[in-house]
This record gives C-alpha cells, structure tokens and sequence, in this order.
C-alpha cells in the first residue's frame, strides 16, 4: 500500500461497465497522480464481470479500486446491485483496501440508499464529480482522509417510505428469490396473481427488512370476521423497489 502522497496510476484499478466512461475516469486519474510518470504508467478499467472473475492475485497489485455503482449489462434478476457483489468480493480479499464508489445516479434517494446499504465503501461519488476540471475532487477521492466532495447522504425525508434501519438491497433480494412477488414488483403482473403465501412475503419483508411503518407497508386488518388488505395495491413497496433499480413506477 502507498503511502499518502505516494500513490502511482498503475495502483489504481476502474471498474466501469462502459469503456469509454471509465476511460474517461481512468484519464482523470492519471492527471491527478501521473505528474512526472512514465507514460506506461496508467490506471487499469475493466468491467464488473471481469473484476468478478480474475484471479485473486490480480488484485494484489492495486491500493484503490474505483467501482461504478450500475452494471448495464447485468441480469436484473441476478443482483439488486452489481457494485455490491464486486465490492464484497475486494473485501474478502482483503485489497485493494480503499473502495471508492461512483455512480450518474445518486440524484435518485432510493438508487443513492440502495446502493450504500449494498456495499462498504470508503465513499460515495457523483460520477461527474470526479471528473471536475480541476481534478481536487479525484485527488481527495484517492487521497483523502476522509475523502470529501462525496455525494450527499439521502435524508429521511427523502426516503421517508422506508425506516432509518432498513435494509434495501437485503429486502430486494428477498423479493428476488419469489418470482411471483419479483414479477409483481417489477410492473410485470397485477397483485390479483401473488398468492396468499407470497403476499405474506411482501408484507413480512415490509415490516421486517423495509422497517416500513404502518402507515406504508401492507397489511391484513380485520373487518368483524373477515381479514381485508388494509393497503390492497402496496403502491409504497413497489415505489420503493421500482424507484431504487431505476425502472419506471407506474404504481398499479
């Protein structure tokens, strides 16, 4: 690991899902930490699918990894965020150890939280932030301590449908692995086709994952003697997941 100061280019891997956005990031780095280097010594950009399958000894020559937080070319059914698999499996390896994520989405409160409850990142930058003009941004991403200009935190307020300890990518993945509730989350089919046993699923995930309060999450109240969806078309649930992988609500 290089000291503060010391960090080279080639130390530095981009992990982009296009080329010529990384490379675009991976120009900036070197500006930044490149004064005086030999040309040959640049950052490494590769995609998410080839940052999951090298080898481990790949990894041991990089002190920072730039990670974009969407994978365009990801299977919407495999992961909730593909930055959160890269992420845990630089963990595992225990290098490189600062983890920068970035992402074009942040401006979105659901995307923004879903993306910080999926990973362990040092930091959390507008994409464009790091690629300012003036290159402070990137050098503070690189360097820092803490790193600063990161993207704001999502307030309550702004992701007021869900509670301060829930866990989005967790409560994602737990939709995921029904296909009827993920097709129903997804606009693909009405609620009229979840079962009974899966309804169940999106109303105990709501409590107990979302920590959504009463007022948001579906429930089942009873009217004399008969239970009745007290929310029947959980418009909240699907807004949440919806609006968090960035697929259009329509809120059916």
């Amino acid at each position: 690991m290089a000291r503060r100061g010391e960090l080279s280019p080639g130390e530095v891997v981009i992990v982009d899902d296009s080329t010529l956005y990384g490379h675009g990031i991976r120009e900036m780095v070197t500006t930044v930490l490149g004064t005086g280097r030999a040309k040959s010594d640049r950052a490494e950009c590769i995609s998410h699918q080839e940052a999951m399958s090298a080898a481990d000894r790949f990894w041991g020559s990089f002190s920072v990894a730039l990670v974009d937080a969407y994978d365009a070319h990801a299977d919407e059914d495999a992961t909730p965020v593909p930055v959160g698999e890269v992420v845990a499996r630089l963990r595992r390896l225990g290098s490189p150890a600062r983890i920068i994520v970035y992402s074009a989405n942040f401006d979105s409160p659901y995307y923004n939280r879903l993306v910080r409850d999926a990973t362990d990142a040092v930091a959390y930058y507008d994409a464009s932030m790091l690629q300012r003009a003036d290159g402070i941004p990137m050098r503070s991403a690189l360097l820092g301590e803490p790193p600063r200009f990161q993207a704001d935190v999502p307030t309550a307020e702004q992701v007021g449908l869900i509670g301060s300890e829930g866990d989005l990518a967790k409560a994602i993945k737990a939709y995921q692995e029904n296909p009827q509730v993920w097709n129903w989350v997804r606009g693909v089919t009405p609620w009229r086709t979840v079962g009974a046993y899966s309804q169940r699923t999106v109303r105990d995930v709501a409590r107990e994952i979302l920590r959504m309060s009463p007022a948001n999450r579906p429930e089942k109240v009873r009217a004399g003697r008969v239970l009745t969806d007290r929310n029947p078309d959980e418009r909240s649930i699907r807004r949440v997941v919806q609006e968090a992988l960035r697929l259009p609500y329509e809120g059916r």
